[in-house]
């Protein structure tokens, strides 16, 4: 295989692609691969490339050390013209959850769930939330992780909304009592997609719509929901909230 770098002058007419990072920033120095031709062009300093012209659907991926890889299929006519756009995400160095603000990521942090735990029943919540703020209501969060595909399947991921009890009703044998809970509590469920990038180790959560202002949490396992959950080892018992305003 043969590495080009498009800085040659006089270049014949193609196919002609830009590779950016998910922030609209050039990518110099990626791989390009159409399938079926031998050589794969690097993106220059402004993050573009060109392929040869080609006729019908062909497979294009693009990679570069630091991102997470992508691929499209691409339908040609045999003519020169324009090419596809590929935003990259780049990959973390360490696992965790990252929300996607405005030129940067905002790691989520893991933060301990604990529970109130009544006669009858168990609230399980936060006694802190953190400081990391979304700068826009439609959440991306990338998720690099070691776990396999089934395993994070497993995981029960949800978003909640949560909001901060002070006090509550507790059911106990003799009827209700009031009871001091002051931790952040799961309050509504929102809908997300979970689906795996091209990578074996990262993952796109997205909502499904915009989120109203407040503060939520990604949780596993129900540990904000279901009080069993708490029998985890206590390093899992972990949720990653951040606010939306």
């Amino acid at each position: 295989m043969i590495a080009v770098l498009l800085v040659a002058c006089g270049q014949p007419p193609g196919l002609d692609g830009k590779v950016v990072d998910i922030w609209g920033e050039p990518i110099e120095g990626a791989t390009v691969r159409l399938a079926g031709h031998d050589e794969q062009p690097l993106t220059d300093r402004e993050g573009r490339f060109r392929l040869p012209p080609f006729q019908g659907s062909r497979e294009i991926k693009v990679g570069r050390m630091g991102f997470v890889q992508d691929r499209t299929e691409w339908v040609g006519d045999g003519r020169p013209g324009r090419g596809p756009v590929f935003e990259l995400y780049p990959q973390p160095k360490d696992f965790g959850f990252y929300l996607v603000n405005s030129g940067a990521y905002g790691r989520l942090p893991p933060t301990p769930v604990d529970a109130i735990a009544g006669p009858l029943h168990t609230i399980a919540g936060l006694t802190s939330v953190g400081n990391v703020v979304a700068d826009s209501r439609t959440m991306r969060v990338l998720m690099h992780t070691p776990l396999s595909v089934d395993e994070v399947a497993r995981l029960d991921l949800e978003l909640h909304r949560i909001e901060f009890i002070d006090r509550t009703e507790m059911l106990g044998p003799l009827g209700h009592v009031s009871a001091t809970v002051q931790r952040w509590t799961a309050w509504q469920e929102v809908p997300t997609t979970l689906r795996p990038l091209r990578s074996r180790t990262d993952y796109l959560i997205t909502t499904n719509g915009p989120l109203e202002p407040g503060h939520y949490a990604l949780q596993t396992q129900g540990l904000l929901t279901s009080g069993g959950a708490l029998t985890l080892p206590k390093e899992l018992r972990v949720a990653f909230p951040f606010e939306v305003r």
